[in-house]
C-alpha cells in the first residue's frame, strides 16, 4: 500500500537525493520518471548499482544516487549522478550548506517531488505568498520536464486565492498568458487573452516586447493578431447592417397573398416619424464611423458599440432632439410621437451589436481601467496546446528581460527559468524548522536513513 506518510524515505525506494543542505529523500524510480522526462533520461543513461538479495532484506534498496548541484546564485536546479564507486567518497566527504537561500529552494523542491509522488504540496499561506510559491514550484519543474504532474496542484492553488490573483493577472497579464499555456489552464489563458485582444490597438495598454519575450509569446501574438483581425471583419460587418438598419414597425414586403393590400401613401405617412428618427440615428452612426470610433478606434469601438448596446439616452439624446426641433418644429404630440419612434428604433438597433456587448470575461476590472470588449471567445480547439501539435508552433525561451517600467522585479517570477536562472524574491525565512516542511521526515545525511516503500499512485485528475 502506499503510504504517503513515509514520504520522505519510502521503504524500498531505489533513488536518493541529497540536497547541498544536507537534506535527504528516498524516492521511487518508478514514480520520478513517470513524472519527469528529465530523470527517466537520467536514470536510462546511468547505470544503476547492483542490489543483493542480502542488501534487500537490510532495506538497502537504492540504486541510483544523485547530488542537487547548487547554481552559484542559490537555486538546485543540476542533479549529478554519483556512480557506486564514488557515492561512499563523496558521502563521507560533503559538508552541508546552511543558508537561508538553500533553506528556500529546499521548500520549493519538496514540494517538487511531493507532486511527483502524488503527495499534496505544502505552500506558503497568504495570497501573494501562495502565488508566488506556486510560480517557483512551476519554474524548478520546467528544467526537469516534470510540469504535468504539478499543473492540477499549482491551478487549485492558485484559483484559491480569488481576486487577489485576477488582479495580477490583469495587471501583468503579458506573462499570466505565458503561464496560463505553460499550465495549461483555460480559464487563466482565456482571461489573459481577453484583455490581451481587447487592449491590442491600446498604446501602452499592452507591452508587446514583453509579450514576445515570454517562453511562449511569438505563438500568443499570432493569436491576438489573428483574433483582432477577425473581430475586424465582424465589426466592419456590424457596422455596415447599422447603417442600413430598419425596424421591423417601417418594414411593408410584398405578400405573397393575393388578397393583401398592397401599402399605399397612407402606409408611408404614418412611418415619417419612424424616419425621422432613423435619419437622426443614422447620421449619428455615419458621423462616428467616419471619425474612426468604430472599428477602427484604438479602443476597438469599445465606446461605440457600448453606446448602440445600451441605447436609452446614450446617444441622440434629448439636446440632439431640441437642435432638430429647432429646423423643424413640431406639435407637444408631434414631439413625443418622434421620441417614441426613436426610442423603438435604438431599441432595435441593440440587437445588431448584440453579439459585441457579450462579456466572456469573469472577474472584475482595475480601478480606472482603459475601456474595451470582452467578447472575445477561445474555444477548446483554439487553445495553444491544442492547436501546437498539429501546426508544429514551437515554443522558445525567452529573449531577453523586457518588462513594464513600473513593474519593478516582479518580472522574474513569470519568466521560464533556464538552468543556469535564479529566482529571485524569495520568501526570507518562511520556512522556520518549526514549520510542516521541516517537521516532515526530511532528513539530514548524517541520519543515514534509505528506507522507502514501493506502491501504486493515488487516483488523480487529468
Amino acid at each position: 500500500m502506499f503510504n504517503p506518510a513515509q514520504y520522505p524515505h519510502f521503504q524500498g525506494a531505489d533513488v536518493f537525493i541529497l540536497a547541498p543542505t544536507g537534506d535527504t529523500w528516498n524516492l521511487h524510480s518508478s514514480m520520478l520518471s513517470s513524472a519527469s522526462t528529465k530523470f527517466s533520461e537520467l536514470l536510462g543513461i546511468n547505470p544503476p548499482a547492483h542490489v543483493t538479495p542480502k542488501q534487500r532484506e537490510d532495506g538497502k534498496t537504492i540504486k541510483w544516487r544523485f547530488h542537487m548541484r547548487p547554481d552559484p546564485r542559490g537555486r538546485f536546479v543540476e542533479f549529478e549522478f554519483m556512480a557506486p564507486p564514488a557515492a561512499k567518497q563523496a558521502i563521507f566527504n560533503f559538508n552541508a550548506v546552511d543558508t537561508q537561500i538553500g533553506t528556500d529552494y529546499l521548500h520549493i523542491y519538496d514540494n517538487l517531488f511531493r507532486c511527483m509522488c502524488n503527495i499534496d504540496p505544502i505552500l506558503f499561506p497568504g495570497d501573494e505568498a501562495l502565488v508566488n510559491d506556486s510560480l517557483r514550484l512551476l519554474q524548478a519543474a520546467e528544467p526537469l520536464k516534470a510540469v504535468p504532474c504539478v499543473r492540477r496542484d499549482i491551478e487549485t492553488h492558485l484559483l484559491r486565492t480569488g481576486a487577489y490573483l485576477w488582479k495580477r493577472v490583469l495587471r501583468d497579464v503579458e506573462y499570466w498568458a505565458d503561464i496560463g499555456v505553460r499550465l495549461r489552464s483555460p480559464v487563466i489563458f482565456r482571461e489573459s487573452m481577453i484583455r490581451i485582444v481587447g487592449l491590442w490597438k491600446v498604446p501602452s495598454a499592452i507591452n508587446k516586447q514583453t509579450l514576445v519575450n515570454t517562453a511562449n509569446g511569438l505563438t500568443l501574438c499570432d493569436i491576438a493578431d489573428k483574433k483582432v483581425q477577425e473581430q475586424t471583419v465582424r465589426k466592419m460587418e456590424i457596422e455596415e447592417r447599422l447603417r442600413t438598419f430598419f425596424p421591423r414597425a417601417m418594414l411593408h414586403p410584398p405578400s405573397n397573398d393575393p388578397a393583401a393590400a398592397t401599402p399605399g401613401r397612407a402606409f408611408y405617412a404614418n412611418d415619417v416619424y419612424y424616419w425621422q428618427a432613423l435619419t437622426l440615428v443614422r447620421q449619428y452612426i455615419v458621423k462616428e464611423t467616419m471619425a474612426g470610433h468604430g472599428y477602427a478606434a484604438v479602443d476597438g469601438g469599445s465606446k461605440f458599440y457600448t453606446d448602440i448596446g445600451t441605447g436609452g439616452g446614450s446617444y441622440c439624446k434629448a439636446a440632439d432632439l431640441e437642435d432638430w426641433h429647432k429646423k423643424f418644429d413640431m406639435t407637444a404630440k408631434g414631439k413625443q410621437r418622434l421620441r417614441d419612434s426613436l426610442n423603438t428604433v435604438k431599441e432595435e438597433l441593440r440587437a445588431v451589436v448584440a453579439e459585441l456587448m457579450i462579456s466572456r470575461s469573469n472577474i472584475s476590472r482595475l480601478p480606472n481601467d482603459y475601456p474595451y470588449l470582452t467578447f472575445t471567445e477561445f474555444k477548446d480547439e483554439e487553445l495553444p496546446w491544442y492547436t501546437a501539435q498539429t501546426l508544429g508552433v514551437q515554443h522558445r525561451v525567452p529573449a531577453g528581460p523586457a518588462t513594464k517600467a513600473e513593474k519593478g522585479n516582479e518580472r522574474a517570477l513569470f519568466v521560464a527559468q533556464t538552468p543556469s536562472s535564479p529566482v529571485p524574491g524569495a520568501p526570507k525565512g518562511s520556512v522556520p524548522r518549526s514549520s510542516p516542511l521541516s517537521s516532515s521526515p526530511v532528513s539530514k545525511v548524517k541520519n543515514g536513513s534509505e528506507l522507502s516503500q514501493g506502491s501504486a499512485k493515488k487516483a488523480r485528475l487529468s
